[in-house]
């Protein structure tokens, strides 16, 4: 017997040069309007040393984002490697600038992850975010899923209500550069469903990345796998939370966007509903 489960498609690197475009964020709500589902959208405030709030098509269009029901969250400041905390290693297996810098400077990228220094980060996104969507964040993501133990202490200090950075499913960042070997496949400590971070912290973990700059040839291959951690989820009941960015899954790489169509109709033909992440707080 199928459990419930709840289904939250969620979008990074929002208004961040090369990983997002205007036009593409309009393609990608255009899509999810035919589809009936609402994103949570994690917003880069700072970005190529423009703040966001002077960015008038940016601003544009996440108020319109906002109207049409999608929920706009905070994604760190500058969306730097390092800014919030160390990367997981299944990131770092192909970032190697990042890994090498974290082997050579890791006594000073820790100087920078200090509550003090966390929470001044922090208060810079939340004040231009404000600025930008006239709401305070409560919800974050942490740029290329970096945490450490002091940005949770950070985060609820800020007040957030909810975290959504840990990944459940590193096999995904596998999938991302082509790497189909079989692995592990789920984080045995990490639970498909929000929990209480001992910070005091709602966590709602990330299941993986599935549309990374994809191909037509591409699009059954990754939808088996999003399906198999769909299928996982129904078993055990929870939240799946899926993770994408706009310009992998718009324009010419359109093909991202089939891989999610098939999975919404499967997912409804099993009795899945669709949710922004902060609905996902409440209980099922």
């Amino acid at each position: 017997m199928m459990n419930r489960v709840r289904f939250a498609f969620t979008v990074d690197d929002v208004a961040l040069q090369d990983f997002s475009s205007v036009d593409g964020l309009r393609e990608l709500l255009d899509f999810l309007k035919q589809e009936g589902v609402p994103a949570t959208l994690f917003v880069v405030p700072f970005n190529q040393d423009i703040s966001l709030h002077r960015r008038d098509d940016w601003v544009a269009a996440l108020k319109s984002a906002a109207l049409a029901g999608h929920e706009l969250q905070l994604h760190g400041y500058r969306h730097q490697a390092f800014e919030c905390g160390i990367p997981p290693e299944f990131i770092l297996a192909y970032e190697h600038e990042e890994r090498r810098r974290l082997q050579e400077e890791r006594t000073e990228i820790e100087k920078e992850l200090s509550p003090a220094v966390l929470k001044d980060k922090l208060e810079k996104g939340i004040e231009i975010f404000t600025r930008v969507t006239g709401h305070r964040p409560t919800g974050f993501r942490a740029p290329y899923a970096s945490t450490h133990a002091n940005l949770f202490q950070a985060l609820t200090t800020c007040g957030f209500q909810y975290d959504s950075s840990l990944i459940i499913n590193p096999k995904g960042w596998k999938y991302v550069v082509k790497d189909y070997t079989p692995g592990i496949l789920w984080k045995k400590n990490i639970p498909p469903r929000p929990f209480r971070h001992p910070s005091g912290l709602v966590e709602i973990p990330i299941m993986a990345e599935y549309t990374w700059f994809l191909k037509e040839a591409d699009v059954e291959r990754h939808f088996q796998l999003i399906k198999e951690d769909l299928d996982m989820t129904m078993e055990t009941g929870g939240v799946m939370v899926s993770l994408c960015h706009v310009a992998p899954v718009t324009g010419v790489n359109a093909a991202g966007l089939r891989v999610y169509q098939k999975l919404f109709e499967y997912a409804r033909k099993n009795g899945v509903t669709f949710h922004t992440l902060t609905e996902c707080l409440s209980p099922e």
